[in-house]
């Protein structure tokens, strides 16, 4: 099941994942990635949607809210985590598209490494940009 976390508790449980992807794509540790992750929790800026299953984090996604009109109109994915499978991803993705637009979000970016091939995230819809992949609302 796929939900924003919204609670420290909740966030602390990334520290259990098996994210191996973290340490080579975030400059920092898991702990401090964590304990900055709960030091935003009631930004507004950044939201973090992850997939839960039996009380443990599967996968998630942290997002960066740029949208300030009439100057940025985009969404950035700051880290994507996914390795359950396709379906968990495309979920992770869906759902933040979806935050993206109720927020007025023209554009998202996902600009992290992840452990998915580019065609794979082209059927998101995105477009390859240099190493970066772009979907548009519009």
């Amino acid at each position: 099941m796929i939900k924003q976390i919204k609670t420290i508790q909740e966030m602390t449980k990334i520290l259990v994942t098996n994210d191996k992807l973290l340490e080579k794509t975030i400059p920092c540790s898991k702990g401090e990635w964590v304990q900055w992750l709960c030091q935003e929790i009631e930004n507004p800026r950044i939201v973090v949607f992850a997939d839960f299953e039996n009380g443990k984090i599967n996968a998630y996604v942290v997002i960066l809210n740029n949208v300030m009109p009439p100057v940025f109109d985009a969404v950035s994915v700051l880290y994507l985590w996914s390795p359950s499978n396709h379906k968990t991803t495309r979920a992770l993705i869906e759902r933040s598209k979806e935050f993206a637009i109720k927020i007025g979000a023209i554009r998202g970016v996902i600009s992290v490494p992840t452990d998915h091939t580019d065609k794979y995230i082209e059927t998101f819809g995105g477009t390859k940009i240099a190493n970066v992949f772009e979907w548009r609302a519009i």
